[in-house]
């Protein structure tokens, strides 16, 4: 009988293909290992994959596993080694290529808001992971900024420029575009107060000659829901 330790390569998968490795795999967890994360800690990958020594393994296990490490966000690619101790125990490797780190950001083509109420939410720091998820995170809260001045219609746009060594830089390019205002705001339905003298009490606003320089007459949906 091989006694030897036997190396099983599963090749690496994207996030929704089939992972196919050899049949009829069914082991008990003697260890898990992680190669090739730089950024990334032990800790971190372990919590994702929720195994542990002593866990259970089979093929649906494991490709699930693989699933998990990508949906952190944070990696590239993965692949698996299995190490079968001819025991009835394996060793679990998992083969990391993290996304490249965010060497440095800037913010492009601001003009109604500053840059420094833009860093206020913005929560990306040098050296971190780029990931997707953390990305759109961000853009929305300079966006929610935007609309609480009335420019529902701007647009952020994350654009990467690799600098080598698994560094980008990133820039997040606004355009602004126009303010939304109210032209004309029509109360219907009213009969014993006339509409005139409800838009006295509400918020919202139609804009007027100089609304350019304030928020009056700006579309703003939370105020127009409480005038209602």
């Amino acid at each position: 009988e091989n006694t030897e330790n036997q190396d099983i390569i599963a090749e690496p998968v994207e996030p929704d293909s089939f992972y196919n490795p050899p049949p009829n795999i069914d082991l008990t967890l003697a260890a898990i290992e992680f190669r090739g994360a730089q950024r990334l800690d032990d800790f971190a990958l372990l919590s994702a994959i929720n195994l542990r020594p002593n866990s259970a393994i089979n093929n649906a296990i494991i490709r699930s596993a693989i699933k998990s490490v990508y949906q952190t966000g944070y990696v590239e690619d993965v692949a698996v080694d299995i190490i079968d101790h001819q025991d009835g125990t394996g060793t679990l490797t998992f083969i990391i290529k993290e996304k490249p780190a965010i060497q440095s950001f800037v913010i492009k083509g601001n003009k109604k808001i500053s840059e420094d109420t833009l860093n206020e939410v913005i929560t990306i720091e040098a050296l971190d992971i780029y990931n997707e998820s953390t990305i759109q995170q961000n853009i929305q809260a300079m966006r929610d900024k935007y609309i609480d001045k009335g420019y529902y219609l701007v647009e952020i746009t994350p654009i990467l420029v690799d600098v080598g060594n698994d560094l980008v830089d990133l820039t997040f390019d606004i355009k602004e575009k126009k303010r939304v205002s109210i032209q004309s705001l029509e109360i219907t339905g009213t009969k014993d107060i006339p509409a005139k003298k409800l838009k006295r009490y509400m918020q919202t606003k139609e804009a007027g000659i100089l609304s350019f320089m304030g928020k009056s007459g700006s579309y703003n949906e939370a105020i127009l829901q409480s005038d209602l």
